[in-house]
């Protein structure tokens, strides 16, 4: 059974401090999608998202923290997620209230579904708000481990995605044939 906790902070500023007081732990996991970047709080993991993307993190983005290199932690991680075994994690999610609701919701849907914009604003309680549900979907700090991917528009397209829709496209394919939606591990990820 997964065990994702989820530790919300709804004030980004005060989320923000909290991280330029303590060590950030980074992974590099290589996919066959490309270079998959983790970061780690003291509370949980932080961040997940491939690097090289225009408007993405990256570890320049990131001097003003204490960044400690640990891949290992991110491949161990990963190989978890895509073999299927449950995640024992905690998430540490900075973002407003209704934000950190909507990614609770997204944690529910199973590999291999889709759900529109429109069914996941109704399941937070908030049938009207399917653009605001859009915008916490693509702010999603915590991609494929809360699945943003299996979100589409009500008329069955599947829409756009940060890293592309080809492998927003890719992804949902790999999980309806029952593969991982990453298909992770390269040659040369190996903690041990």
């Amino acid at each position: 059974m997964e065990t994702l906790e989820i530790v919300g902070t709804t004030v980004k500023g005060y989320g923000n401090r909290l991280l330029l007081k303590q060590a950030v732990e980074y992974s590099i996991v290589n996919t066959k999608s490309g270079p998959l970047l983790c970061m780690f709080s003291s509370v949980g993991l932080l961040y997940t998202g491939f690097s090289g993307y225009k408007n993405d993190i990256c570890i320049e983005d990131c001097k003003h923290l204490h960044l400690v290199r640990n891949d290992a932690r991110g491949i161990k991680l990963f190989q978890s997620y895509c073999s299927g075994k449950p995640l024992n994690e905690t998430l540490h999610l900075i973002g407003t209230a209704f934000s950190i609701e909507v990614w609770r919701h997204l944690l529910r849907i199973p590999c291999g579904h889709l759900v529109s914009y429109k069914e996941l604003a109704q399941k937070t309680g908030n049938p009207k708000a399917v653009r605001a549900t859009a915008h916490a979907v693509a702010r999603n700090p915590v991609s494929i481990i809360i699945p943003c991917h299996r979100v589409i528009y009500s008329n069955g397209e599947k829409g756009k995605y940060h890293w592309g829709s080809q492998l927003k496209k890719e992804m949902i394919e790999n999980e309806l044939c029952g593969k991982c939606a990453i298909l992770l591990l390269s040659e040369g990820n190996n903690p041990l």
